[in-house]
């Protein structure tokens, strides 16, 4: 039964434009970082792949009693999807970043001049505090399709199963393949543009 949401849950039930959109766009503005646009890019190959599932499961959305049938079916949960992806990527990145400052020991002028880095034993797990937040928001999200009567259960734990899942893949991706292939020309073509971009 679909509930008319509260005020102050209207970051969980907009998280596709508060998050989804606007914060990945302040993300790649801000960070100016190739890294951060093929993040932006997976969350929309993983929204866009979770609504053409829709289209092929057809399966129904709940519909309280008395109610019209819903306009768009509900598996996967479109907003879980993209919440468990982002969520896993920033985690797979936080693990990833944390290994390799641990693997390279800094050269004396740089711990002379630059402040600890946030995987320093000065701040122990400081990396994981920003995928945990972001998985604690997540989590809201979910809890909010099923409380708004906008999903099922299993609309919902699909939506988290397929964005994880993309995020794994998405995440070998750029490893395997595209930071090389496809950021680094990137990066050089939108420099001959006078668009300056980092990996």
């Amino acid at each position: 039964m679909a509930r008319t949401a509260p005020w102050y849950l209207f970051p969980f039930y907009n998280a596709n434009i508060l998050v989804g959109i606007t914060g990945t766009a302040l993300l790649i503005l801000l960070t100016r970082s190739a890294h951060a646009a093929w993040f932006g890019a997976g969350t929309v190959c993983c929204t866009l792949a979770a609504k053409a599932l829709k289209r092929l499961l057809r399966h129904p959305r709940p519909r309280p009693a008395g109610s019209p049938r819903p306009r768009t079916y509900g598996m996967p949960s479109t907003h879980t999807s993209a919440m468990a992806f982002q969520s896993l990527y920033l985690l797979l990145c936080s693990l990833s970043l944390s290994l390799s400052l641990s693997q390279s020991e800094p050269s004396a002028s740089a711990t002379a001049t630059a402040p600890p880095p946030l995987s320093s034993p000065n701040i122990p797990g400081a990396r994981l505090l920003l995928p945990a937040a972001y998985a604690a928001y997540a989590l809201g999200v979910a809890r909010s399709r099923l409380w708004g009567g906008h999903h099922t259960l299993p609309q919902v734990l699909a939506g988290a199963a397929w964005g994880a899942v993309s995020a794994v893949c998405w995440w070998g991706l750029w490893r395997a393949w595209a930071r090389e292939a496809v950021a680094r020309p990137a990066v050089r073509l939108l420099s001959a543009w006078g668009v300056r971009l980092v990996m």
